[in-house]
């Protein structure tokens, strides 16, 4: 299958007005059928037919089945959103975001995420599934989208992303229905295992910054380590089976007998590495973006796509004689600068799959019509890295 994901939730007409209700409108009346866009039979029938097809070769072909199939009816559902958040005033966005893939192609390592090692690639897999980089309206402090790993909208509710589709090198992208408005990069929040708070520092009274302020407080974080144990010999239960009861000298097997309750050793005795969790401190960070960072304009009805950004901590500099303590485990400090991978957008690249194969030819059909807007950067470019240029906010 492609790889996208939507946000899943259980089908039927109850679960698609609570969704409604969570994004901020209701179901006043039922769609209207639009040209070019196949019916729900239709697409019922493509599912079966994409299942077929998609499972052919797989060891248990009616499960797969029916999961495929299922999963496009679900998707055929919250497709049936989209047109109605337009009719509603509502407009849709889809927001480049850090491809994880990309960045990791053979995927996070989390079993080396050991606290005893401090330059494994799962504490900076950990940092940025953790990761939420939030656009707020300037006319509506309440209306925001949070982009990012865990947030989905089941999690965060309105502000969370519908759907996830896949782009191109480090780019994926996020699908987002939102007021219309100006939305301005005003947040960033991470985990930072391995991280305390500055020893020094902690008693000046914070003054605003132009570029904004960060709140670091400490907490524990499981991390992992693997221990050599001993274990006993583990004994399974074969499932039944069929053997040869009876054997004729020119005919061979003439008689099947079933077979229950076959024991066997389904792991020999001996030391095992386990994984053990590991208590590490570290810190929650919180980025406030007072400056003008990045801002971009959506109206009332349309669909756009727009570029991100995405920060690759360590990306905020201070000094510890710009903070202050806020209790005996916590700190804000004013930020010099803060950082961040400009992560650019391209609409053809969406515009390139059929999304009505994958059960929403609706969707697709407004993705189709959706443009690239340019995002308003004041931020400057800085640097280049191996993902891409890094832009920074600086105080002067």
């Amino acid at each position: 299958m492609r790889n996208w994901a939507y946000e899943r939730f259980a089908t039927g007409p109850c679960s698609a007005l609570a969704l409604m209700a969570c994004i901020g409108f209701c179901l006043a009346q039922p769609l209207q059928a639009q040209q070019d866009v196949p019916s729900d039979k239709e697409v019922k029938e493509l599912a079966k037919r994409r299942a077929a097809e998609e499972c052919k070769n797989a060891i248990f072909k009616k499960d797969c089945r029916k999961a495929e199939t299922q999963s496009l009816q679900a998707a055929n559902e919250v497709d049936k959103i989209f047109p109605l958040a337009l009719q509603e005033g509502k407009a849709i966005v889809a927001i480049a975001t850090l491809n994880m893939s990309y960045k990791y192609p053979d995927g996070p390592s989390w079993e080396n995420n050991r606290a005893d090692h401090v330059t494994d690639t799962g504490t900076s897999v950990a940092v940025e599934q953790g990761t939420a980089v939030e656009w707020r309206n300037i006319a509506q402090s309440d209306k925001k989208l949070i982009v990012g790993e865990e947030r989905p909208l089941s999690k965060v509710g309105g502000s969370g992303f519908l759907l996830e589709l896949p782009g191109d090198g480090p780019v994926k992208y996020q699908v987002y229905i939102v007021d219309p408005g100006t939305y301005r990069l005003s947040r960033i929040t991470h985990p930072m295992p391995r991280t305390s708070l500055p020893a020094d520092g902690g008693t000046a009274p914070v003054e605003k910054s132009y570029v904004g302020t960060v709140g670091l407080r400490e907490t524990i974080f499981n991390e992992t380590k693997f221990e050599s144990q001993w274990f006993n010999e583990q004994w399974s239960t074969r499932p039944p089976y069929q053997e040869c009861a009876v054997v004729h000298v020119t005919a061979g097997c003439v008689e099947l007998r079933w077979v229950y309750g076959e024991e066997y050793i389904s792991r020999e005795a001996g030391y095992y590495d386990v994984s053990v969790a590991v208590p590490t401190p570290g810190l929650d960070v919180d980025i406030g973006i007072t400056g003008e960072f990045a801002s971009f304009s959506v109206e009332a009805g349309e669909a756009i796509v727009v570029d991100g950004f995405f920060p690759q901590p360590p990306n905020t500099r201070f000094s510890t004689a710009d903070c202050e303590k806020s209790g005996s485990k916590s700190m804000i400090c004013d930020i010099e600068a803060v950082d961040l991978l400009y992560l650019p957008a391209s609409a053809d690249v969406l515009h390139s799959h059929d999304y009505s194969t994958d059960g929403m030819p609706r969707f697709n059909q407004i993705l189709r019509q959706a443009q690239l807007r340019p995002l308003d950067i004041k931020a400057r470019p800085v640097s280049k890295g191996e993902l891409g240029t890094i832009y920074q906010l600086a105080a002067n």
